[in-house]
């Protein structure tokens, strides 16, 4: 339906990323989520928009999950659940496989690997729901998982992310 994130992916904006993701750093969600509640709150006023029913995380595999220790995006969906009082449906997607991690493939590789790649877990019919994720890079990883909660019967799916990267035109500015 829609996509919103809070900043681009600048030389700031990278560092911070990959800190909160690659270097063990999940209490930089305090200062991360104020920065995406923001912009949230600023694009479905402007536009109008109802807010989604649920809120869930993009999946990541349970090998990846124990090496790295925590999910960055779940982090970012509970608190982003919590503070916009949107219920956080923890577990309702899953990743199912262990592929290649997608910032180390190319446009069309990411979205070759993410065929099919995702499953939910419960029905979800006649629900909005907002995906939350890190960094939107081509799309593969978040029409992956709006495809799963389609087949389970998501009325509307909107994704929302920390960053975007071009080519993608910002979601609200």
């Amino acid at each position: 339906r829609h996509w919103f994130a809070a900043l681009a992916w600048q030389q700031e904006s990278r560092h911070l990323v990959q800190r909160f993701k690659f270097h063990r750093s999940p209490e930089l969600v305090r200062w991360l989520v104020p920065l995406m509640t923001a912009q949230l709150l600023a694009c479905y006023q402007k536009y109008q928009i109802t807010w989604p029913d649920l809120i869930v995380a993009m999946p990541m595999t349970r090998k990846r999950w124990q090496r790295r220790g925590y999910n960055q995006a779940a982090l970012l969906a509970r608190s982003l659940g919590a503070q916009l009082q949107v219920p956080y449906g923890v577990g309702l997607l899953r990743r199912l496989r262990d592929e290649v991690a997608q910032h180390k493939l190319g446009r069309q590789q990411r979205w070759q690997s993410m065929q099919r790649a995702m499953h939910c877990t419960r029905d979800v019919r006649g629900l909005t729901i907002a995906v939350v994720d890190d960094v939107l890079t081509t799309g593969a990883s978040m029409a992956a998982a709006a495809a799963a909660l389609q087949r389970r019967g998501a009325k509307a799916v909107d994704a929302w992310t920390l960053c975007y990267t071009e080519p993608h035109a910002p979601g609200c500015v």
